[in-house]
């Protein structure tokens, strides 16, 4: 494992190059590194003067993009409302940097302007994560979000990994959250974490299967990632104590509204099948305007058909980093009781919420059914890759 170690190190997460000058001979150090070094102590000073909220939004106009959110969510694994802290950390991706890169992902853009030609170091990880931390010192759940793997040293270094951790077991958070692709999960990365957060809280890694067919995952999606890999690592974070948390997509390419419930359906089945402690639905969404995403009935019928196999959450899409353009919905009329229906199901997963009973009236639900007897698999002559 020691060879992976070593391995996962050259698997860089930013197009910056290494270099063997000193950091302050780099435009980068002055107009970047200083500034971001310093936040953690006029954060603090910020949290006396205004409360954490205001301090969170004035650090993200500082920094110039929204790194830290606090929300309450429905958490499956306590079975109650709980405070969820969110810190976005430019970690970056290293499939993204020497591979292809996942074909839905827009999250690399913003990482490489944000880090320019000069890496993030170690202190500008930590100052940025202690930072939007301290304003969130009385959250249950802490999600690190990197827009890559977590657990790559080559993109976020190890000694970063367990200084977080060790953060967040000296608080009441009850469970540190953070993303990886299937091939950094290896007792070497997960392990030292696990033991950092002790019996104080829980590491939970979130996997993004999106879906269960490997055609689509690795053509139309190019996630480079098998079932089989993911099955492993999932009974590798079973084994090791930590959760294992699954990202799935609702269309996750272009597709028949039938074809794409039908898929989800079965992708969900699936995750529970491997061990996969709780689905992370996300309904397609882009910043691409010609994109087509699923409608809001489809997305309350595949909760409401898969309640009783898992927790499955859905991710919101307002908010996300960068801001979608296309998202789902269904017509004018009714799209806002329905949003109105979801966040309320949000707050409990009662799959009651969104059993068709009990989801709003409208016309345009005869135009969805209809769209539901469409099933029939996209071509793999020409399969749309999704942008």
């Amino acid at each position: 494992m020691k060879n992976d170690i070593q391995s996962f190190l050259n698997q860089r997460g930013t197009k910056a190059p290494k270099s063997r000058r000193p950091a302050w001979l780099h435009r980068e150090f002055w107009t970047r590194a200083v500034r971001l070094l310093a936040l953690p102590t006029l954060a603090r000073r910020q949290i006396r003067k205004r409360g954490p909220e205001e301090t969170r939004a004035w650090l993200n106009r500082t920094i110039g993009e929204t790194l830290y959110l606090v929300d309450e969510r429905y958490t499956p694994s306590a079975g109650e409302v709980l405070r969820h802290g969110f810190i976005y950390l430019p970690g970056g991706c290293a499939w993204a940097v020497q591979g292809p890169g996942c074909a839905f992902c827009e999250f690399q853009g913003p990482i490489e302007k944000l880090v320019g030609g000069l890496p993030i170091s170690h202190s500008e990880f930590l100052a940025l994560f202690r930072a939007g931390f301290a304003t969130m010192r009385n959250v249950d759940v802490v999600n690190v979000f990197t827009a890559g793997s977590f657990l790559n040293p080559g993109e976020i270094p190890a000694k970063t990994q367990l200084a977080i951790a060790r953060a967040v077991a000296r608080t009441m958070a009850t469970t540190l959250r953070v993303e990886a692709r299937t091939q950094y999960v290896v007792p070497e990365t997960v392990e030292p974490l696990v033991q950092a957060l002790s019996d104080s809280a829980r590491l939970d890694v979130a996997l993004g299967l999106e879906t269960q067919d490997d055609y689509l995952r690795n053509v139309a999606l190019r996630k480079g990632m098998s079932r089989e890999s993911f099955r492993l690592a999932v009974q590798m974070l079973n084994r090791l104590g930590a959760r294992a948390s699954a990202y799935v997509m609702l269309m996750p390419t272009d597709m028949e509204e039938g074809y794409a419930v039908r898929e989800c359906l079965d992708t969900i089945r699936f995750a529970f099948e491997c061990g996969a402690d709780e689905v992370l639905l996300q309904a397609r969404y882009s910043q691409d305007s010609t994109v087509t995403c699923p409608k809001l009935w489809s997305i309350a019928k595949v909760l409401s058909e898969t309640a009783t196999l898992g927790p499955v959450t859905l991710g919101k899409w307002e908010g996300e980093l960068p801001e979608p353009k296309v998202w789902p919905t269904n017509c004018p009329k009714c799209t806002p009781a329905f949003m109105a229906r979801i966040e309320q199901w949000r707050q409990s997963l009662n799959p009651g919420l969104v059993a068709d009973g009990n989801l709003p009236k409208c016309d345009c639900r005869r135009a969805w059914e209809e769209s539901l007897t469409r099933t029939a698999p996209p071509s793999k002559k020409r399969l749309p890759i999704l942008r």
